[in-house]
């Protein structure tokens, strides 16, 4: 008997193949690919035998605004996760983000070997917002890291809500 939970594992782990899993498990895939819409969200084209790197996420690997400034870098740099565009994963990132360096989400390094925040369009990007989807004007990046930090990712709460409803 497979429990509630393994059954939505496995849902989880069909949306998201990695090299983690079988190549037998994902190929019941056309052509060895999916379109992963992140439940109808993000348009990203995945091989079915691999993962998706950061790389996939962002809206460009250099970006000057949220470069770290040397003080910074000296003051924060040790206590940090960076990570590169190849990453598979990241640290979580939380409503600090931007404010703290320790525990509060990953840092990003460029291919000019910079060291910069992820922007908030990125991180929505990771948490499968819509692609089109952007925060009101008046929302400073503060803001926009905050309520980044406070949210979930939007397919997995998908996937979840459709689990609940089909057992209803």
């Amino acid at each position: 008997r497979i429990s509630k939970f393994e059954r939505l594992y496995e849902k989880i782990r069909q949306q998201f193949p990695s090299k983690e899993f079988s190549f037998e498990e994902n190929s019941f895939h056309e052509n060895d690919q999916i379109t992963d819409k992140c439940s109808h969200s993000s348009e990203i084209l995945i091989q079915s035998n691999q993962s998706m790197l950061i790389n996939d996420f962002l809206i460009s690997n250099e970006n000057s605004d949220f470069e770290l400034d040397e003080k910074q870098l000296k003051r924060g740099l040790h206590v940090c996760d960076v990570i590169t565009c190849h990453a598979k994963r990241s640290f979580c990132f939380t409503k600090s983000y931007g404010k703290y360096f320790e525990g509060t989400g990953s840092l990003f390094r460029t291919l000019s070997n910079r060291i910069r925040y992820f922007t908030p369009k990125e991180i929505a990007n990771l948490h499968c917002f819509p692609l089109n989807y952007h925060f009101p004007e008046q929302i400073t990046i503060r803001q926009a890291y905050s309520l980044l930090g406070n949210s979930l990712n939007v397919f997995v709460v998908g996937v979840l809500l459709e689990n609940l409803f089909e057992r209803s």
